[in-house]
């Protein structure tokens, strides 16, 4: 088991990528937390965890755009973990796309909350602790492969991820040797998000996708489990996207 006895937290992680990736961690020896703003859906995937194959997941309600919230779920996963979180996983995310002429201050303030300043916030709060301790620790954010191809009606959605690049990069020069913080940057993948997409933009949505096909969360979930582990890599963006970006 590549994560026998190491803890992992994972915001957003309810559903979709996050519970994916919880799964996975889970199932190499990780002893996780996933925090969400859903309880009930957060209680229900870790019952659904542990009724699987029996598998150490928590769950914590969590607002990562609030910092008591954020101080209590730190607290509880340091008394749940002995004092050590070993890896973070900043997954949590969402959506409110509109065109630039029609989208409400409110809609970009949201996103750029959750997605941007959600993640500043978690790393702010673990990336030093993870420094001092022995072994130091691992950061990943989720970002988005539209982050560097661009799509219409998505600009605070890519403002957000844009800025979940950047601050992995400098966080990565701040925080090594000891703590490694990378990204993977996701292209379409089968989750909530894309379960609303009418049939035939679908359709041209594959054609864009040399691999022809939209991902699936145990794929992410299996780069995280790669950037976890992988000693010698920081300040990397990881696309996973079907060679999307490509086309």
């Amino acid at each position: 088991m590549k994560l026998k006895g190491k803890t992992v937290i994972i915001t957003g992680g309810a559903q979709g990528i996050g519970a994916a990736t919880a799964r996975r961690f889970a199932d190499e020896g990780a002893l996780v937390l996933i925090g969400d703003m859903n309880q009930d859906a957060g209680l229900a995937a870790v019952a659904e965890m542990r009724k699987e194959k029996g598998r150490i997941v928590h769950f914590h309600q969590l607002n990562v755009t609030d910092k008591a919230s954020i101080k209590t779920f730190i607290d509880h996963a340091l008394t749940l973990f002995n004092g050590r979180i070993d890896v973070l996983i900043n997954n949590a995310g969402i959506t409110r796309d509109n065109f630039l002429s029609k989208m409400p201050e409110e809609d970009y303030d949201a996103v750029m909350n959750v997605n941007a300043k959600g993640p500043f916030l978690m790393m702010r709060a673990l990336a030093p602790p993870m420094k001092q301790q022995e072994g130091g620790g691992a950061i990943i954010n989720i970002s988005s492969i539209v982050a560097r191809m661009g799509n219409k009606g998505q600009v605070n959605y890519i403002a957000s991820k844009s800025a979940v690049e950047g601050m992995t990069r400098a966080v990565a020069l701040e925080y090594a040797p000891t703590v490694r913080i990378n990204a993977i940057a996701p292209g379409f993948i089968e989750t909530s998000m894309t379960a609303g997409i009418p049939e035939e933009v679908t359709k041209k949505f594959f054609a864009r996708i040399p691999l022809g096909r939209f991902g699936k969360p145990d794929e992410i979930a299996d780069a995280a489990l790669y950037l976890a582990t992988a000693s010698y890599m920081t300040g990397h963006v990881l696309c996973v996207n079907g060679g999307m970006h490509l086309a």
